[in-house]
This record gives structure tokens, sequence and C-alpha cells, in this order.
């Protein structure tokens, strides 16, 4: 039997890169099983332990993410909030015992494999795992996102990446098989095994799909048909410090301090993250970029997809990433990127986009006045993208996963 473990999507309430990974893992896994093969989902409940998600369940968190319908504890008065917080503790407590105790509760059989595409070190269900391998004979497969909490903790806050360390200290203890997102992570990946003097199982490296460009259908506001009235650049991530929002804003103002008075919007599209306090106060306050860098926050997949497609080009100037997710999406829709040149980007973009040094601020003045004074570039490199480029669909990705191990 196959099991797809479902770490994020029955948890979390946003639609990250990670949780949109394991929706769509889950998706395909749902068809294989209406087809009737062996495929089953489990999800780790801190109150009881393994669980299995039968087929109407998965079907209500797969729809939940489809209509964007997630439910929020958070909306929970403060009475009833402190009610289910108390139950969960006590319940947790009581699995704990018993789990010291050597009682395991799991819906596993000798001989299954478990497929974890998602991501969770705060549960503690690796450290489960690890003791369940004790009692039962099961394989431990899991897609390694990126270890760049481990390689670059200056980027996260530092609870964050102790935390990381921890839960991927115990993976690679449990784990059968690696899936890795691109040749880059599984250099890291390989790398960091053999600095902690460990075996290094069997590694295979996948493609994540971008399908956004598939759902043109689906209906967008009228808010976003004012904003692409006017010439944008578009930017696609959470606002952090790992993203380097930062190069581009003072790019911007160099630019503007030069005597550039043509120069495009940028729109800034994610929600608000870490390490980025000054930064958000200098978007907000700085007369000079006013209406030029414009953040927007909770844009829905028919918004974004607008964005997408009448933005002149999109930007990419992170630090480090173990995919890049935008490049892909960024070139699904036909459009030129203009990238940092580190980490996985080349390997997502290839030769269909420009690459830059994330540090070098003069390089992307350069570059970004380059490509406002010659548009016939921008045009040549999206012929030669829509000619020639061929997106990865999401149900390719899973099938690469759950096909090999059916």
């Amino acid at each position: 039997m196959i099991w797809i473990n479902i770490s994020n999507i029955s948890k979390v309430n946003n639609f990250t890169g990670i949780a949109r990974t394991e929706f769509e893992i889950c998706s395909y896994g749902l068809k294989l099983q209406q087809q009737g093969h062996d495929v089953k989902f489990s999800t780790f409940d801190v109150c009881i332990g393994f669980v299995e998600v039968d087929h109407k369940e998965i079907s209500s968190i797969l729809n939940k993410f489809r209509s964007k319908s997630i439910q929020n504890k958070k909306g929970l008065k403060f009475v009833e909030k402190f009610k289910y917080k108390l139950v969960r503790s006590i319940c947790k407590r009581l699995r704990v015992l018993k789990q010291n105790f050597g009682k395991i509760s799991h819906p596993y059989q000798q001989g299954d494999k478990v497929i974890s595409v998602g991501q969770d070190f705060y549960s503690g269900e690796i450290k489960v795992y690890h003791l369940l391998k004790q009692k039962i004979k099961i394989n431990f497969n899991l897609l390694c996102h990126d270890i760049i909490p481990i390689t670059h903790p200056e980027f996260l806050p530092e609870q964050h990446s102790a935390l990381f360390k921890i839960y991927f200290s115990e993976v690679i203890d449990v784990v059968d098989k690696f899936y890795c997102n691109s040749h880059f992570t599984k250099q890291e990946l390989v790398k960091y095994l053999k600095e902690e003097q460990k075996s290094i199982p069997p590694i295979h490296v996948i493609t994540l799909g971008c399908d956004l460009y598939k759902k043109e259908t689906i209906r967008h506001s009228e808010f976003i048909d004012q904003l692409v009235k006017d010439k944008y650049l578009l930017f696609v991530s959470t606002i952090e410090i790992r993203k380097n929002h930062k190069v581009l804003y003072e790019a911007y103002l160099s630019l503007i301090e030069q005597g550039i008075t043509n120069l495009p919007k940028i729109y800034f599209v994610g929600r608000r993250g870490w390490k980025v306090e000054n930064l958000l106060k200098n978007l907000d306050s700085d007369h000079r970029i006013h209406n030029k860098i414009i953040i927007l926050d909770h844009v829905s997949d028919g918004d974004l997809i607008q964005l997408y497609k009448k933005c002149w080009f999109t930007l990419y100037p992170s630090f480090i990433e173990g995919y890049g997710l935008p490049v892909a999406e960024s070139l699904s829709f036909g459009k030129y990127c203009l990238s940092s040149n580190t980490g996985s980007l080349p390997e997502v973009g290839g030769n269909y986009i420009d690459y830059l040094n994330p540090h070098n601020i003069n390089e992307w003045c350069e570059k970004i006045l380059f490509l406002i004074n010659h548009p016939s570039y921008i045009t040549e490199k999206e012929f030669n993208i829509q000619n020639n480029y061929r997106p990865m669909t999401w149900e390719k990705t899973a099938k690469q996963i759950l096909d090999a191990e059916l």
C-alpha cells in the first residue's frame, strides 16, 4: 500500500509553495485511489498519532483549497479557543505517555510505503516515524524542498532555523529515499549528508509543476483590471529578507536619482514576512518611490493570473532558492524574467531568461535601464519562450513520484 502523508494542507491556511505541492500530489493520489490503485492517505494528529484520512475527508480538504474556504481557528471565541487548546494539550500528553510505553497508533501494515511531500517540523511526526519503524517494516520516502534553514540560517528567524535543524536530523535517520525538486537541492543535500557522516540513500530529482497558466478561466477582481492598465513589472514572493526585495528598491532609488523618469511600476505580490521591517517602513514612507513600488497582499489565483498575463516582465532577485516556482510560472505565461544567478534559479530558467548577482545593485540598475530602453530585446526573449518552453504539469510531477512507487 502507498500512503501519502499529509503534513500541511490539513493544518495550514496559506497556499504556499510546499502546500501547493502537497495539494497537487494528493489530487493525483485521489484520482489513482478512485481508479482502484493501492493508495491511501494519512496524517499525524498530535493527540492520537497517525490516522487514516478517508476519501471523503481528503476530497473535502482539497475542495476547501480550491474554493479558498479554509477554516481558520483564529475565528473562535476566546473561551472556545481556550477549551479547544486545553483538550488538545491533555490529549497530546496522553498520546506521548502511551508512546513512551511503546504504544503508537497508526494505520500502516508491514511493507507499506509512506510518501511525504509536505513539511512539518513543529508536530514531532518524524520522531514518531522513527519509533514506528522500530516496530513495523515500512518505507519512508520524503520530498526535500530545500535545506536553506541549515545552509543559510541568516535568512530566517533563529527559532525557525533551530527547529528545522532538529527536524532534518531526525529525517535523515528515518528516510529510505529522498526526492529533490532540483539538482541544486540534491547537491546541497548530498554535501550535508557527507558532512554529517550519514549514509546517502537513493535520491531522485523531480521537476515541480507550474499549472497556473491553465486556470485562465478563474474569475479575477475588478480591482486588478485597474492595476493592469499601466505598464508594470511583477515580483511574486513572500516579502522576506531572503527574497531580496531590497535590491529592487535601492536600484529604483538609484535610477530615480539619475533622472530616469520612465520607470514602470513594480508590483510586489506576497504576504509580509520576516526581517524586512525597515524595508516595509521605507516602502510605505519614501516619497521618492511613491506609486512606483506597490505591495499587493492576499492575491487570489484569478488575480495573480491576470497580473502574470498583463505584466511587461517579471523579476526574481532572491539570494537563494531550492527551486523558484515563480520563475517557472513566469515562463509558463510566456513572460521573460530577470533573475538572480544563485541556487537553483539558472536550472529552472535555463537560457530563456537573464541572471544577475543578487548583491550587485549596479548590475540591476544597468539591466533594468537596458530593458526599459530596449523593449525589442524583451520581445525576442518572449518569442523564444513562447515557441520553445514547455511547462511541466503538476500531474506529471505527481506521476514522477506516485507512478514510480506503484
